[in-house]
């Protein structure tokens, strides 16, 4: 695993997430850019799992705290439970459908301290809650662009002071409830400058409590929980680079980004450290496409890959 030292913060004179920079701290951004320590080998591939008949799309994947692997499955608006070794477990949930425990276009989930299972219902515009075996608890969120509304609810995370952190990728905004539902902030704005967002599709936390925010066509992001920018990586064209699906983070504070090129046929995990300085990438198995990532708590990083006849996962480490 990549240890990186405590990284002091990139000064913003106060300004918050959307307003413009001094030009000193463009030139710090430029710099962070230029300043990548050298190359790192790929990490290799350990071992890799097919889904069952019943996984048509593996769009995003988590943890359970037992170390099992929840699947959502955005195409087939499922949601399943694997081993770590590949072997189903259950179903979570009532498969497709609006009514409690039933998926339209499910995008992410997170498991909360307590057990609780967080899947974000993107079509069906809300947030659903399960407990530790996968049954229903309750629903939170609606469709809109008023205060805790939702249009496409994307990526989930959970923050150090234990409330739930998403980016709604069409309202471009990070939205903060609390683990009961309640509403308590939101911040973001739509754009392509410094601070703006472009898509936002992936998010995730570091040990200093500090929040990625990946958009979709670049960069990613580094901000406070309260939304105030510190630093920006990996654009649009970034070593060849064009889209960035979804990113997780380790407990070291490093960012892996699922990447594709414009032609959509090269694709890659990107690994950067918690400075945004390029560390590796590697790719899966040709003719497959990585569509999100995970990391556990030994330093393994999951990539949940899609093919002509694949869907399931492919297992990495140095």
């Amino acid at each position: 695993m990549i240890r990186t030292p405590r990284i002091p913060r990139v000064r913003t004179s106060g300004r918050g997430a959307g307003s413009r920079p001094p030009r000193a701290w463009m030139i710090a951004l430029v710099f962070l850019a230029a300043a990548s320590p050298a190359r790192q080998a790929p990490y290799r591939r350990l071992a890799q799992w097919q889904a069952g008949p019943e996984v048509r799309e593996v769009h995003s994947l988590c943890f359970d705290l037992n170390g099992n692997l929840i699947l959502v499955d955005s195409v087939a608006s499922r949601v399943h439970r694997y081993s770590p070794h590949g072997h189903r477990l259950a179903e979570i949930g009532r498969g497709p459908g609006s009514g409690p425990g039933q998926f339209a276009g499910p995008r992410d989930c997170k498991v909360a301290g307590s057990g609780e299972i967080f899947i974000s219902d993107g079509n069906n515009q809300r947030i659903q809650v399960f407990d530790q075996e996968g049954r229903f608890l309750r629903a939170f969120g609606s469709k809109g662009k008023g205060p805790g509304q939702l249009l496409r609810a994307h990526a989930l995370d959970f923050g150090p002071d234990g409330n739930l952190y998403l980016v709604d990728v069409d309202n471009s905004r990070v939205i903060v409830f609390d683990p009961a539902g309640k509403f308590l902030s939101a911040w973001g704005k739509p754009g392509k400058g410094p601070g703006l967002f472009n898509a936002p599709h992936g998010l995730g936390f570091d040990a200093e409590g500090n929040l990625f925010v990946s958009n979709y066509y670049g960069p990613c992001q580094k901000y406070t929980a309260r939304g105030k920018l510190l630093l920006e990586f990996a654009p649009a064209g970034f070593r060849g680079w064009a889209f960035f699906h979804a990113m997780a983070t380790d407990s070291e504070g490093n960012v892996y980004l699922a990447a594709r090129d414009e032609s959509r046929k090269r694709n890659a995990v990107v690994m950067f450290d918690n400075r945004g300085r390029f560390l590796r990438e590697w790719s899966p198995q040709e003719g497959r496409t990585v569509k999100t990532v995970a990391v556990d708590r030994q330093g393994r990083v999951y990539m949940a890959v899609d093919g002509k006849d694949f869907h399931g996962i492919e297992i990495f480490g140095p």
